[in-house]
């Protein structure tokens, strides 16, 4: 966790730490410098008193936390017996989009992974993934250089991108399979297997434009 707050704070974002034990105490100790800066710049959430040391057992209900806040839910690397999959199995729970990168068969780290891309979560590829869905509820007002020219927030951007690649082949082919239809990712997928990279980028960039909506229990339609 502390390592996905550091790479937040160094690309000037906002980030949430959310702890196992109470907000007064740094576990492990070694990251004070790093709990200070999350809450310069973010917040430090806990639902414990303060004075609680850090447990086993409180960690399960931090996990939980962590998946009710989130929009989506990304596991890069877990083995089968993993906290990861604890939010994981949460974020399935509540309904949130749980995303997981593949690893190869024999590598113990990616076991867990692979279980959830086999239990339904979705096979993480693109970075578009993780920001379409945020894009109506995320507007970012004051401008970020490294993010986007002045005064133009990210869903735009976004949006003039989308408009600059145009009306693809594999888009209208999308669009014609699902017609008045209301289907899961995988069911949508199904013609398009030998292509699925660019299957994913089209159905992103279908969702960017308005054309098709993501409804509850990863369900698509037009």
């Amino acid at each position: 966790m502390w390592e996905i707050n550091t790479a937040c704070l160094k690309e000037g974002g906002y980030t949430l730490a959310f702890l196992g034990n109470g907000v007064d105490i740094c576990y492990p100790k070694e990251h004070q410098g790093l709990m200070e800066a999350i809450i310069e710049k973010g917040a430090v959430v806990s639902q414990y008193p303060p004075g609680t040391p850090a447990r086993r057992a409180n960690f399960p209900m931090r996990n939980y936390l962590i998946s009710a806040w989130a929009h989506k839910i990304l596991v890069v690397e877990a083995s089968l017996y993993s906290g990861s999959l604890i939010t994981a199995q949460w974020g399935m729970e509540n309904n949130r989009t749980v995303l997981a990168v593949p690893s190869g068969i024999y590598h113990s780290e990616g076991k867990g992974t692979n279980r959830l891309i086999k239990n339904g979560a979705q096979i993480y590829i693109e970075p578009y993934q993780l920001a379409l869905d945020l894009l109506d509820i995320v507007e970012f007002t004051e401008p970020n250089d490294k993010l986007r020219p002045k005064h133009m927030t990210f869903k735009t951007h976004l949006e003039n991108s989308a408009d600059e690649i145009g009306n693809s082949l594999i888009e209208e082919q999308i669009l014609e399979f699902l017609g008045n239809m209301t289907l899961n990712e995988d069911q949508l997928a199904q013609p398009f297997q030998s292509n699925l990279s660019g299957f994913l980028e089209a159905l992103s960039i279908l969702e960017l434009k308005g054309k098709i909506r993501r409804r509850p229990g990863g369900k698509i339609s037009r």
